[in-house]
Order: structure tokens, then sequence, then C-alpha cells
């Protein structure tokens, strides 16, 4: 007895034409991603990140007004070293300059004790999957984005920030003329 063939559904004849535009679609939005990640000297890329209260909180809601990121991690000597400048700086400044602290990667069980034992009172953003890290292109903690009143990325920072690097990002992001810079690591300049 021999075995019939059974016929092919007619819609299987499309599979490989519905994989390749799959693969299409996916390479189109993964350039686009690529396209939106920050840059010194063009506009910042708007994201939207969840506070320690469960508040949503969005780059846009900022406009017109300059803003720091801070990029950090409660394993980092150097995010803990900051921290005192940084809420120094918020205190001062706050009311001009908004200052944002994305932590990378920890829960908010792990995060909201070590910001109570720093006394940070700035807003601290949780980026849980790195997604604006990675938009960023944060490639290590400490990491601090520039972003004028305009909303375009004007300096990077990878390292630890003294007082003096926050007046000095103060100073730029007050100063009419801003020329953009790509910091470098181990204290460089804005």
């Amino acid at each position: 007895m021999a075995a019939t063939a059974r016929p092919v559904a007619p819609w299987l004849r499309y599979i490989p034409f519905l994989v390749l535009i799959g693969f299409l679609a996916a390479a189109l939005l993964y350039r686009e991603n690529l396209d939106a990640r920050a840059e010194v000297g063009a506009p910042a890329p708007n994201f939207t990140l969840e506070t320690l209260d469960g508040e949503q909180v969005s780059l846009s809601a900022f406009a017109g007004r300059p803003v720091i990121i801070n990029f950090w991690t409660t394993w980092c000597p150097e995010c803990k070293d900051e921290m005192p400048a940084l809420e120094a700086f918020h205190r001062r400044w706050g009311d001009e300059i908004v200052l944002l602290g994305v932590n990378m990667r920890e829960t908010p069980g792990l995060v909201r004790p070590f910001v109570a034992e720093h006394q940070a009172t700035y807003p601290i953003l949780l980026d849980r999957f790195e997604r604006v890290s990675r938009l960023y292109r944060v490639t290590g903690v400490p990491e601090t984005w520039l972003i004028d009143r305009n909303g375009i990325a004007v300096a990077r920072y990878i390292g630890p920030l003294t007082h003096q690097h926050l007046e000095q990002a103060a100073e730029l992001l007050l100063a009419d003329e801003k020329p953009g810079q790509e910091a470098i690591s181990g204290g460089g300049r804005w």
C-alpha cells in the first residue's frame, strides 16, 4: 500500500516571502534605533523611565530647560563618590538645571536604600533593561550627558564628576554659545 502524498496548502508557498519581509522590517527598525542614538551636537533622544515611586518621567517633560543625565549603579565606587557633588549641584542649581540620575539594571529594592543612605533628593530613574543606556551609548559608569534648553546633547562626560566639573557644566548649559564636545574617560573635559 503506497502512501498518498498530502497536498500542500497554497499559503505555504508564501512563507519564504513572509520571512524576507520580517527580516527587512527588523533591519529597518534596527537602523532607526541606531539613528536615534544620542550624539553630541544632535537632538537628545526622548525616553520615559519610572522613578523609585513608580511615576513615569519623560525627558520631553523638561523641554525648554537644560538637563544633566547621570548614568550610575550602586556597585560602582566612583558613582558613590560623585553623589555628594551631584546632590550639592542639585540643591544649588535645581531651579535652573534639571538633574536626572539614571540607575542601570538594578531593582528599586536595591536602589532605594542606597539613595536614602546618600541623601540624594534629585529624581532617580530606573533603567532596568538598559534601553535608555543603550540609546545614550553608555560605555561604563558613571557617565553623564548635558542637554541644552533646545534639547540638543551638548556634551558627554565619561567618569566620575567633581564639584568643579559640575560648575563647568552649569556654565556650559547656561551660556549663550555652547560648543558641543565629546568628553574622554579619566578626567576628560566637557
